[in-house]
């Protein structure tokens, strides 16, 4: 009966040891930012308590939430620190746990209160590092309809929402199908949303055009000193945007030509001209042009008409610092009427 008893023991023990271990494990899975807004609801406590009543050694427990801890946030974590502190906060929640149930089984008001407070601490601690399960809701709420009301949701992945403790916010991460390497992060600041994944996708579409506008300006001026650079695309059809997308939007984009030399204020007007005679006279069309440049970068042109058919009459910008007196169909176009 002795060998039966003990080995019963055993089992039981070797039960707990299991259960202890698949209680960290979920518990440290639901404080990591890939378990989405699911880390917010404070799973790991509950968890962490049902640990506590396994009738297992305090320190098998700790070891097992420690453990697990560590090991989960090192698989999604680069940061050594990060995962022996991720580690520490899951073998700590789990002794406050049994700490709380050894006040509650005191069954004095001052133990029980001490084990509401512990609790309260606990879940005060949460919030602060894993944010508020409420607001979670709402802001994975609002990426999701940005996402879908913003870009082409056949084309592109949507992390699960997370909190960002360096940001004190929720944000979400995206990037297109076929490029997991371009990962861009939306954030909800409030009722505002803030991302760069759409300039990401405006620069790519944008690079033909980019590389077109380079290749016309080099190979007639090779020696010169400049640089252009994506800006914006005007607008897409119905506001949806797709990093795949193979419409031309030559009309609708906006490049700036950086021209970093010291040169005076004729000589950049000179430059301003021959580079938009040569991208006219090759038919390289898009919806608008701006120089920058010159000494302390302080000269500036916009050239809004679409390059491959400037019309005869348009709408006149007038220009910043020393040039506010000149206007571009001057300076690019003097013979244009008034």
């Amino acid at each position: 009966m002795d060998k039966e008893h003990q080995i019963r023991q055993n089992l039981i023990e070797y039960v707990n040891i299991a259960l202890s271990c698949l209680l960290a494990f979920a518990g440290s899975y639901f404080i990591l930012p890939r378990s989405g807004i699911f880390s917010t609801l404070m799973l790991i406590i509950p968890f962490a308590f049902a640990c506590a009543v396994l009738k297992l050694k305090w320190w098998v427990k700790f070891v097992s939430f420690a453990g697990f801890g560590y090991i989960m946030s090192t698989i999604y974590s680069n940061s050594v620190t990060q995962s022996v502190i991720t580690g520490i906060i899951c073998g700590v929640l789990v002794m406050l746990a049994m700490l709380s149930i050894w006040f509650f089984k005191k069954r004095k008001l001052v133990y029980t209160v001490a084990a509401v407070a512990i609790i309260a601490v606990t879940a005060a601690f949460h919030f602060t590092v894993m944010g508020n399960p409420f607001e979670a809701f709402r802001s994975e709420s609002m990426i999701k309809k940005y996402v879908s009301d913003n870009y082409d949701i056949n084309y592109v992945i949507l992390s699960g929402t997370y909190y960002d403790r360096s940001m004190k916010t929720f944000r979400a991460d995206i990037y297109g199908k076929n490029d997991p390497t371009a990962v861009y992060s939306i954030y909800v600041f409030g009722n505002t949303l803030t991302e760069n994944y759409n300039k990401y996708v405006e620069y790519t579409l944008m690079a033909d055009k980019r590389l077109e506008i380079t290749e016309t300006l080099r190979g007639k001026y090779p020696d010169a000193s400049f640089y252009v650079n994506q800006q914006s695309i005007s607008g897409f059809p119905e506001g949806i945007m797709s990093p795949y997308d193979t419409a031309d939007y030559s009309k609708r984009m906006c490049f700036g030509i950086y021209i970093p030399s010291d040169i005076t204020m004729s000589e950049f007007k000179a430059r301003i001209k021959a580079y938009t005679i040569t991208l006219c006279d090759e038919d390289t069309g898009v919806k608008e042009l701006f120089f920058y440049g010159g000494i302390a970068d302080s000269y500036f042109r916009i050239i809004p008409a679409y390059l491959s058919a400037i019309p005869q009459t348009y709408r006149r910008y007038a220009v910043t610092h020393n040039l506010t007196e000149e206007y571009i169909c001057r300076s690019v176009y003097p013979n244009f009427p008034e």
